[in-house]
């Protein structure tokens, strides 16, 4: 078969007999695959460099005839996170995201979830960066690319969200109820969040960090419903 030529992140490694590595990989065009990295971890090997967590770089892989392995025949790598490995809740968040991602993604998924994860790495990449705020973000984009949105704009009696009253989020109606303690700047937040907007917007708000850590709950919530943390 003819050569494959692709953008692509690791999102998990395995070794494989003396000097090979099993990696599962997420494309650009939002496929899933599994490729055998023939010697990889040989001291001389090419494709050792490029194949590390927290990269995209370019594969090329040969798909299998039958359904056993595809085979990374050559990778260049486009762009390393490097600073990640400089902070340890970085690294944890990194790993955990990678993680969850791959548990949660079909084999041809949607090519926005590449641009997702690209775009995480690129922001935990950077300095002073409110990890739970970044958590968040991700965790609510990925839940909206599986579909999973919340009722924001309305209580679960169908009445529209009033400034002056405290709501509780409602999983099984994944709507707002009466009677807690989201009050409207939560709720906006957590519009946003949600939104399909470019991250920098994001994290451009000016937020008290205790909205952040109250809101990791509600979206935590949502996900552990739907989806698999």
């Amino acid at each position: 078969m003819l050569p494959v030529k692709v953008d692509a992140i690791v999102l998990k490694r395995s070794n494989y007999l003396e000097s090979d590595k099993i990696i599962k990989i997420l494309t650009s065009e939002g496929k899933k695959i599994d490729l055998i990295a023939k010697g990889v971890r040989k001291h001389k090997s090419k494709l050792a460099g490029s194949i590390e967590p927290f990269g995209q770089f370019e594969a090329c892989y040969v798909s299998s005839q039958k359904k056993g392995l595809g085979v990374l025949t050559s990778a260049r790598l486009n762009k390393w996170y490097k600073n990640i490995l400089l902070d340890q809740d970085k690294l944890f968040l990194g790993f955990e995201i990678l993680r969850i991602t791959e548990k949660n993604i079909e084999e041809n998924a949607d090519p926005e979830f590449f641009k997702l994860l690209n775009n995480f790495l690129n922001i935990i990449d950077q300095q002073n960066i409110d990890l739970i705020r970044l958590k968040n973000w991700y965790f609510a984009n990925f839940l909206r690319l599986n579909g999973v949105i919340p009722n924001l704009k309305e209580d679960i009696q169908g009445h529209n969200l009033r400034s002056s009253i405290k709501y509780r989020f409602d999983l099984a109606k994944m709507a707002l109820d009466l009677e807690g303690e989201l009050d409207q700047n939560d709720i906006k937040y957590l519009r946003i969040i949600f939104d399909k907007l470019h991250s920098s917007t994001v994290f451009r708000i000016t937020n008290d960090h205790l909205i952040d850590i109250k809101l990791e709950k509600v979206v935590n919530s949502i996900f552990k419903n739907y989806l698999q943390i």
